[in-house]
């Protein structure tokens, strides 16, 4: 039988004897999830906090384990005995996603403790040991949101542990990390040579904005980093235009679809549909996560509550990515005049790429894609129309 991934990072038998000693003192402690759903918990009596979660980082590379990152959390671990004998506290840098509670239960109950709470200490995050990212172990991702109730640390109450708190609504979007973008940038910057190949002008132009974003990465400018972070991702994923051929101009290419008649009446059906397809599957992939929330705290009678918070804060990707594009395109299809016709395929063209420039500066659907429920892969399926459809609607 395969050893579980907790096994893997710290046995039984060694954390045991420290889970111990936290009835005297605190231990020091690193916990997160695999990208499977596997709790793991990394202790540690000497090191401090953020040491033990790049510990963690290293010892998970070493065995082979993919971690999610978004949910890696450090702190310290005790079990007190007036609170409740049964129980491990964990005192962590942030709250903890909803499921990871249960998974954590599960590693615990081979050392005979029955539960596990998290309590949010704020002050951790001031500890100013120096993560070695770059030691095997995963580079941070940018701060998650998560629709986790958290505990609040609270005193021992006289007869027994204090009712739970209500939790607390989804926290606003993650703000940028600047070692996840420069991590990005760096795979993609890696990908020109095959993407550019003999053409000096597209390899320019890849130079150029992979440039943009090492700049802005260098000034502290994350958000700047992160746009242009997002036009070389779609650069890169732009067909290379056939050997010999010159680029056309907007003006042009719109031109003679319009004059194409049913040829370009034709190809805007297509895009229109295309756009009504990936829209249907955005909003499936995002009540697959909702259901994955909800369905993660049916056992504490919270999942209704906070699938209608997790609606409420995911509503304006829907706006932002509306049925304008559509609208357009099947004005394009209807038109009969030629100049009217170039007019609706210019707005056509325009809505796509505003919404390109959304999806790369909305960092709430880079979080849906690391999402601790259900796998889904939003961003890529958005980028991946938008550029098909900005090289088909000329």
């Amino acid at each position: 039988m395969a050893k579980a991934a907790s096994e893997s990072i710290m046995a039984p038998d060694k954390m045991k004897p420290l889970l111990a000693l936290s009835k005297r003192e605190p231990v020091q402690a690193a916990i997160g999830l695999t990208v499977d759903g596997e709790g793991i918990i990394l202790l540690d009596k000497r090191a401090k906090p953020r040491k033990v979660m790049s510990m963690l980082r290293g010892d998970a590379g070493k065995a082979g384990l993919k971690l999610n990152a978004a949910t890696l959390r450090f702190g310290r671990a005790e079990v007190d005995t007036d609170y409740d004998a049964t129980m491990v506290r964990f005192f962590i840098n942030k709250e903890a996603p909803g499921n990871m509670r249960i998974k954590l239960v599960e590693v615990v109950k081979k050392i005979a403790y029955q539960k596990v709470e998290f309590n949010v200490d704020p002050a951790l995050e001031e500890d100013t040991e120096e993560e070695d990212v770059a030691s095997g172990g995963e580079a941070s991702a940018t701060a998650p949101v998560t629709a986790a109730p958290s505990e609040a640390a609270r005193p021992a109450p006289a007869g027994g542990p204090a009712p739970r708190v209500a939790p607390p609504p989804p926290p606003a979007p993650p703000a940028l990390d600047g070692a996840v973008l420069m991590g990005q940038l760096r795979d993609l910057i890696g990908r020109i040579p095959a993407a550019a190949g003999d053409d000096a002008s597209r390899k320019a132009a890849l130079s150029a904005l992979a440039g943009a974003a090492g700049a802005g990465l260098k000034s502290g400018d994350l958000a700047a980093a992160a746009e242009a972070i997002g036009k070389l991702r779609a650069a890169l994923a732009a067909p290379a235009a056939s050997p010999g051929t010159a680029p056309a101009s907007d003006g042009a290419r719109i031109a003679d679809a319009a004059a194409g008649g049913t040829a370009g009446a034709v190809a805007y059906g297509k895009a229109r549909l295309i756009w009504i397809s990936t829209r249907k599957k955005v909003i499936g992939d995002i009540d697959k996560v909702m259901e994955g929330l909800r369905a993660g705290y049916a056992d504490e009678d919270l999942g209704d509550d906070l699938a209608v918070q997790f609606k409420s804060q995911v509503e304006p990707i829907l706006t932002s990515l509306d049925e304008s594009l559509a609208d357009a395109l099947d004005d394009a299809i209807n038109q009969t005049d030629a100049a009217k016709r170039a007019a609706k395929v210019a707005e056509a063209r325009a809505i796509v790429g505003r919404y390109q420039s959304y999806l790369a500066g909305e960092p709430l659907i880079a979080w849906l894609d690391e999402n601790p429920f259900v796998p889904v892969s939003i961003a890529a399926t958005l980028s991946n129309t938008l550029q098909a459809l900005s090289a088909a609607i000329r």
